[in-house]
């Protein structure tokens, strides 16, 4: 499951991550702020989602507790940078100009750009 506020998170973290689903039953990926930018599973468990307290710096935290808990073996890949605010936006728009283009001079995440662009921020 992959969240929708990093985009520029590189396709090696998703890569390593169902690598690691090899030999782990969860994989995490955390966010900055405590929560997490992608968490993988090798089977269904939805007691990991409950009881957490959502959109606080303990997600992470929580959720680990919750598998290792639960005998799961836990993974965790690097940590990375999700958007909430209006300083991660800044920080996303100051990434994207500096970020290398890629074929015939487009820029990555174009789209996201234009829109932030527009933006006073």
């Amino acid at each position: 499951m992959l969240d929708s506020d990093t985009p520029t998170l590189p396709t090696e973290y998703i890569k390593k991550g169902l690598e690691m689903l090899d030999t782990a039953d969860v994989v995490v990926g955390p966010c900055e702020d405590g929560g997490y930018y992608l968490i993988g599973l090798t089977a269904p468990a939805p007691d990991l989602f409950t009881d957490i307290a959502w959109s606080t710096p303990d997600v992470t935290d929580m959720t680990v507790n919750k598998a290792e808990k639960a005998g799961l073996v836990v993974a965790m890949l690097d940590m990375w940078y999700d958007v909430d605010t209006v300083d991660d936006l800044r920080r996303l728009k100051k990434d994207l100009e500096s970020a290398p283009k890629y074929g015939e001079g487009k820029l990555l995440c174009r789209n996201t750009y234009g829109a932030i662009a527009k933006l006073d921020i």
